[in-house]
């Protein structure tokens, strides 16, 4: 009598660990190039027809939220110390200028007083940010 054995089936299998490597890598390359939303304080632009976009990217930003909260590059500070805080992010970061990012609940007098205290600290363009009116 004769004996069968069985053969042991060949399975073939795919190396993916390179291909995990190489979506990871995409992963990261997609999270470190893509732009996210620079402040995370919560304020409502006042509207503007004439709203021009522009890269602030070597500006300071000084933010005022609808508390009269004030925030020197998404820090927090009082307009006591703005003017010295702001010299010391001039020596630093070495630009004379500022985007001012202020709800339009602020009264125009404080938004006024938060410029003085900007251009004491050497500071020569302020800008306000707008967003643009929607044409209808």
């Amino acid at each position: 009598m004769k004996k069968y054995f069985k053969k042991e089936k060949n399975f073939v299998s795919i190396n993916i660990t390179s291909l995990i490597d190489v979506v990871f890598m995409l992963v990261i390359f997609f999270m470190l190039s893509s732009s996210f939303n620079k402040s995370s304080i919560p304020i409502s632009l006042p509207s503007s027809e004439n709203s021009i976009q522009s890269s602030d990217t070597e500006s300071i930003r000084v933010t005022i939220s609808k508390e009269k909260i004030i925030f020197l590059n998404d820090t927090i500070t009082s307009i006591k110390n703005l003017s010295s805080e702001s010299q010391k992010l001039l020596t630093s970061l070495g630009t004379r200028n500022a985007v001012l990012y202020s709800d339009e609940n602020v009264s125009l007098g404080f938004m006024i007083s938060v410029i003085d205290e900007l251009t004491k600290s050497g500071i020569e363009n302020v800008s306000v940010k707008t967003y643009a009116k929607s044409k209808n």
